[in-house]
């Protein structure tokens, strides 16, 4: 779960990085482009980035490379950095296979802070892009697409959960230039997901196939929300409801999460094959036999030691 809180932090070093090194990259948008149009042919551009300006702009401990910078004409003018590798503290290396800046350059000039838009190809697989403007707070707008679960996982979880399928994500929120805390909401929608059987402690787990994931999430610095985050679909064997929060704030774990679980006869039985019922045995007081299977009703709660699920309405 370390890595899981590490990551939720990333929002908010990234406004206070913005924030206090907003002369700096102001400064160094115009730079770059004039020296893109004037002095790239006959200097190493890329060289004097990665050397002279980057490491005294980027946080501590955080190293960005990049093969190939660019400028890409039009309007706005743009610029363009391929098979971009950054690493930072405590979290998996991201890779980014090109990234597109395209600036505001009246709202930047403005603000003295580099708004406009990203385009993100080649991220674990997928694309991103983010809009960035300022009024009140700095406004953030973006979406994902086609972003493989299944690489993210690797990346991400210290669990081996064998989940393949392509997520999508439109996101709007904000951060605030004083506090850095970032207040941000997602939702979430999914191609067909399949997960491959897998054994552990001694249960295995069959072969699932889902025929969507669909919810939506808010996250205000500390805490995700989740609400109406649906894994599969009534025709599934196995589909679920979740609703509630986790808290991801640093040094703490804990979550509070209802659960509306359906299984069907046919994957009771594929369940019943691998051992799983046993663990379902602590939520059987919650069960409600169906026509077609049955329907677990339960919250599960987690806050430094673990708890026994208690049963809900449903």
């Amino acid at each position: 779960m370390e890595a899981l809180s590490n990551l939720s932090q990333l929002p908010q070093q990234i406004g206070a990085f913005l924030w206090r090194q907003k002369a700096s990259l102001m400064l160094l948008l115009p730079i770059t482009l004039v020296c893109m149009l004037l002095l790239a042919p006959v200097g190493d551009l890329r060289g004097w980035l990665l050397t002279s300006i980057l490491p005294r702009s980027l946080p501590p401990q955080w190293s960005v490379d990049f093969a190939d910078l660019s400028l890409r004409p039009g309007f706005p003018i743009a610029v363009r950095l391929s098979e971009l590798d950054l690493v930072a503290p405590q979290l998996p290396r991201i890779k980014v296979g090109r990234l597109t800046y395209s600036p505001s350059i009246l709202q930047s000039a403005l603000n003295k802070l580099p708004l406009g838009h990203l385009d993100v190809e080649d991220l674990f697989g997928g694309q991103a892009e983010v809009s960035l403007k300022m009024r009140d707070k700095l406004d953030v707008e973006g979406a994902l697409t086609a972003l493989p679960l299944g690489q993210v996982i690797r990346d991400f979880s210290p669990y081996p959960i064998p989940l393949e399928g392509q997520l999508n994500a439109n996101i709007k929120g904000s951060i605030d230039p004083k506090t850095f805390i970032p207040l941000i909401n997602a939702e979430l929608s999914s191609s067909a997901l399949n997960m491959g059987s897998t054994t552990v402690s001694g249960f295995t787990l069959p072969q699932l196939k889902f025929s969507s994931l669909t919810g939506k999430l808010a996250f205000d610095g500390q805490r995700l929300t989740l609400t109406d985050v649906g894994l599969g679909s009534e025709q599934d064997g196995l589909n679920s409801k979740i609703n509630g929060d986790v808290t991801l704030s640093p040094g703490r774990f804990a979550l509070n999460l209802s659960f509306n679980l359906r299984i069907s006869n046919a994957m009771m039985s594929e369940l019943e094959r691998g051992k799983v019922t046993s663990l379902l045995s602590l939520i059987d007081t919650c069960k409600k036999p169906t026509a077609t299977g049955r329907v677990y009703n339960f919250r599960v709660r987690f806050s430094g030691l673990p708890s026994l699920p208690e049963c809900t309405g449903g």
